[in-house]
This record gives C-alpha cells, sequence and structure tokens, in this order.
C-alpha cells in the first residue's frame, strides 16, 4: 500500500496500513475526514503519517500529497501542530533574511558580528542557529545563559 514511499521501513509501513484499514470505516460511515483525523490524532500520530494515510484515503492519486496536507494541517484537532508548523517556517524565513543582509555587508578576510537582541524567550538561541547552518563557518556566542 506504501510502496511508492521512499525509505519506508516495513514495520512502520504495516503500522500505517492498518491505520488505513482502521479509518476506512468512518468514510464509509459518512463520518468525514475530521473524523479521521480526530482518530488519528488521538492514537498520537504525528503529521507526516497522518499525511500519508490521508494521502492514501484519497486513493494516494496525483495530486493528493498536496491535498492530504492540507486536510491534515486544517483539521479542528491538529491546531497546535499548524502554529508549531508556522513557527518552524517563521523561523527559516527570518533566518535566511539575516542571513542575506549579513552576506551583503560581509567582506573577505574580515570578521562580520550580527547581533541578534530580544527578550527571554523570543526565539534568539532558535534563530541564530538556524542562521549559522545557513551561512558557513559561522560561530554562534550566546551572552546568556542557554535553556
Amino acid at each position: 500500500m506504501f510502496d511508492t514511499v521512499l525509505g519506508l521501513d516495513p514495520e512502520r509501513a504495516a503500522r500505517l496500513t492498518a491505520l488505513v484499514q482502521q479509518c476506512w470505516p468512518l468514510l464509509d460511515q459518512g463520518k468525514g475526514m475530521d473524523a479521521v483525523q480526530r482518530l488519528l490524532r488521538d492514537r498520537n500520530i504525528g503529521i507526516i503519517d497522518a499525511i500519508l494515510v490521508t494521502r492514501e484515503l484519497l486513493d494516494a492519486g496525483p495530486g493528493t500529497l498536496g491535498q492530504a496536507k492540507e486536510i491534515v494541517l486544517t483539521s479542528p484537532g491538529r491546531n497546535d501542530a499548524l502554529r508549531e508548523h508556522q513557527h518552524l517556517v517563521d523561523t527559516l524565513e527570518r533566518a535566511q533574511d539575516v542571513a542575506e543582509a549579513g552576506r551583503s555587508v560581509a567582506r573577505a578576510d574580515e570578521t562580520t558580528i550580527i547581533a541578534i537582541d530580544g527578550s527571554g524567550g523570543s526565539g534568539k538561541t532558535t534563530l541564530a542557529a538556524t542562521v549559522a547552518e545557513l551561512i558557513e563557518g559561522t560561530t554562534v556566542v550566546c551572552s546568556g545563559p542557554k535553556p
């Protein structure tokens, strides 16, 4: 059933297949995808696996991956996951902006310092670490205690 998913080990594929089989009756009874998503959430099925199961329920045809992602991320039971996903996207976008700004002022054979300021818990360390992954040879120096 999940033969086209690269890198999926047989044990995980079997678990996903079992989930699909448990979800079909909900759809057959007309309870819809919201009921499916509640079941997956209640069983602590992660976002990626929920998307794979939902895609299979949509017959795994062309274009169903995007549709499955939208169904999972917009289901009422996944609001926390959606917020977390958006937070990661926002952090990456900010990091790309900071990295680009750093590259634009950097000069060869000189040290460029990028300072990130903000209140406690605002995401400075996460942003700095993400920027460091985008700029080769970057060193992160924290002035305060690490969480």
